[in-house]
């Protein structure tokens, strides 16, 4: 009796030891409420296609601003060295962790691994799904959504993830987000063409200011000037400049540029510039030709 008792024990080990263990679930994002124009019409067929992205966490993501400044900062030892697609790649790629975190998540969830595709650039792992697949992956449930304009949208209002896979992915599609592009306008007022060559669209002023420029910040609420800019984004007013530092402003046909108006702006806010003029640079066309 005693040897069967040791049997059946050691039988129930082994059978809990081939179970895959799970990490327990963590809410990953929530949405509080549904976009304008957006109304709820039915939880979407369980049996329905739904193709899963998984978003994986990048690296070196905290970086970004120091590796700008090193290719942009004038004095910087790699000022001018831009980086190429696989420098990007390789510095912001995900871990292999993160890739085996989340492919090891879905395979020992029952996910067959053909189903499973890692996109070339390594920031996405696709999967091939339905809804209740879906739903019981991310322990979500999925509804159907139609615009005003007649769009349909599949949404959830919450996922979750195991919490070994969460710090690997940074967001799931389809999910919460309502990012279908509405291709028909809502609305009974044409399409305008903003700042199109041609259409006609100038600064938006009221005309002179009825008194000289302030030299300082008091009048910041009412209008915004270069003082006021400098002030709130601490901007240091010191002129300079170097020739390895430059810059195009494209003009199409028939804008241009006029020198009276550069000399304006110049006259007002960086006197030292005042007559200087841009270098004209021609592409297929004729020369500068004021309008």
């Amino acid at each position: 009796m005693k040897s069967l008792l040791t049997f059946v024990v050691l039988g129930l080990g082994l059978l809990a030891a081939a179970e895959p263990v799970l990490s327990p679930y963590t809410l990953h994002e929530k949405r509080t409420h549904v976009p304008v124009g957006w109304m709820l019409k039915r939880r979407h067929d369980p049996s329905a296609p739904l193709p899963l992205r998984f978003a994986l966490a990048q690296r070196n993501i905290d970086d970004i601003g120091k590796y700008l400044m090193e290719v942009s900062h004038p004095e910087s030892a790699n000022y001018g060295k831009h980086w190429s697609a696989g420098n990007v790649l390789e510095t912001f790629a995900p871990s292999d962790e993160a890739i085996d975190a989340v492919r090891s998540w879905l395979l020992e969830s029952g996910v067959e691994s053909d189903r499973i595709r890692l996109t070339s650039n390594k920031g996405w792992i696709e999967v091939t799904s339905t809804v209740e697949e879906a739903e019981r992956l991310l322990q979500a449930k999925y509804n159907l959504y139609s615009h005003t304009s007649g769009k349909k949208h599949v949404a959830c209002d919450v996922y979750h993830l195991p919490e070994n896979v969460a710090p690997h992915v940074d967001f799931v599609t389809p999910s919460i987000c309502f990012d279908a592009k509405l291709t028909r306008r809502d609305s009974t007022e044409p399409a305008r063409s903003v700042g199109q060559p041609g259409s006609g669209n100038g600064p938006k002023t009221t005309g002179k200011l009825n008194a000289p420029l302030p030299t300082d910040l008091s009048t910041c609420d009412e209008y915004i000037t270069l003082d006021c800019l400098r002030a709130l984004y601490g901007l240091e007013d010191t002129p300079s400049s170097t020739p390895m530092n430059t810059f195009g402003i494209v003009e199409y046909t028939p804008q241009a540029y006029l020198q009276s108006d550069l000399d304006m702006f110049f006259g007002n806010f960086s006197p030292s510039l005042y007559g200087r003029s841009p270098h004209m640079i021609s592409i297929d066309g004729p020369g500068y030709v004021q309008t």
